[in-house]
């Protein structure tokens, strides 16, 4: 049999990181009870927040939902460090060589330029959310028109030129052999992964104020309050990893902050209940966001699955206005089908 070969001594980082992993495996092995119990808490603190908001009569103790706990953590992990990493993908500038020193502009935020990055940083942000409030605004007042890219171009491409300008101020002058190339390169996708960033939580951000989103006088300060608190957690977030990088093992502190990560955000019931919710749909509903059941009365209108268990689907229309809930048992569906499409409005 042959044998696994040895990570080869010149490269001593590969077996540092290897080090650190198999320390980190063993940490967690010598703690598999209390970070089993805490598994089941936030599990279950989820599970409580999402019957909470979406009033489903469902009983924690069930025997159905107990054995999906597990699986429902392994959920949230997953969502959750989707959503963190499209958080932090823009942030991927920070992290890039500058010169053959490896010298790095996220070195700086434990040294006393770490302010004028943050600066840098939201500035840069700030611009590419002005673009989006631009576009916005414009759009609805002049409409849809096949010129309107002609407006719309030259300032985005402003937005981005100032975003990479305030990343450019952040770089030393004194650099050895600097790569300058790569460098730019990566800030301006950099910059456009921060303005889809921007985008995505505006939209989330428009459906929690709801009507507070309709005049600019309102939009505006609440888009400057968005791009703010964005800022802080990805600035945080990126001095949290350098400061890791040069603990000894970075899988303990990570895993601490992660469990910390995920009881701050049980705490908000919107947000727990979304993610804690995500498991038991698409379980439920075979990743259908609407579905139509076909039982022994006939078909159902169409029906989003909240959850499934102990045999009984608990659905709500989708244009229920209400916590309406309906109670399907499983032995009386025979099928199911997609909803129909909306058809075109005639000219």
């Amino acid at each position: 049999m042959s044998q696994l070969e040895p990570i080869p001594e010149g490269n001593s980082s590969l077996r540092e990181y290897a080090r650190q992993l198999s320390d980190g495996l063993l940490w967690i092995n010598d703690r598999a009870w209390p970070l089993g119990g805490c598994l089941l808490f936030l599990s279950g603190l989820y599970l409580h927040q999402y019957i909470q908001v979406e009033k489903i009569p469902l009983s924690i103790t069930s025997g159905a939902v107990i054995t999906a706990l597990p699986i429902m953590f392994a959920m949230m992990i997953f969502v959750i460090v989707v959503l963190s990493t499209n958080i932090l993908l823009p942030t991927m500038v920070l992290f890039q060589r500058l010169d053959a020193k490896g010298r790095r502009l996220a070195d700086q935020l434990e040294g006393k330029s770490r302010g004028a990055v943050s600066l840098a940083w939201l500035a840069g942000s700030l611009a590419l959310a002005l673009f989006l409030a631009f576009s916005g605004y414009f759009v609805i007042q002049i409409g849809p028109m096949d010129w309107y890219w002609l407006v719309l171009l030259p300032v985005g491409l402003i937005a981005v030129a100032t975003f990479v300008g305030f990343i450019h101020w952040l770089v030393p002058t004194d650099l050895d052999k600097p790569e300058r190339g790569e460098f730019y390169t990566i800030a301006l996708c950099s910059a456009g992964l921060q303005l889809l960033v921007l985008l995505q939580v505006t939209a989330v951000v428009e459906t929690l104020v709801g009507e507070l989103a309709g005049s600019a006088s309102t939009f505006l300060p609440i888009m400057a309050l968005e791009v703010l608190v964005l800022v802080i957690v990805q600035v945080l977030v990126v001095a949290m990893m350098v400061h890791f990088h040069r603990q000894k093992n970075v899988f303990r502190p990570l895993m601490v902050s992660f469990t910390l990560l995920l009881m701050v955000v049980g705490l908000f019931p919107e947000a727990a209940a979304k993610i804690g919710g995500y498991a038991l749909q698409v379980s439920g509903s075979g990743g259908r966001t609407c579905i139509v059941l076909n039982t022994e009365q006939g078909p159902t209108e169409s029906m989003k699955i909240l959850a499934e268990a102990d045999g009984i689907y608990y659905a709500r229309p989708i244009t229920a206005t209400t916590k309406e809930l309906q109670l399907i048992r499983r032995d009386t569906v025979k099928g199911f089908d997609e909803c129909a499409k909306p058809k075109p409005a005639q000219p």
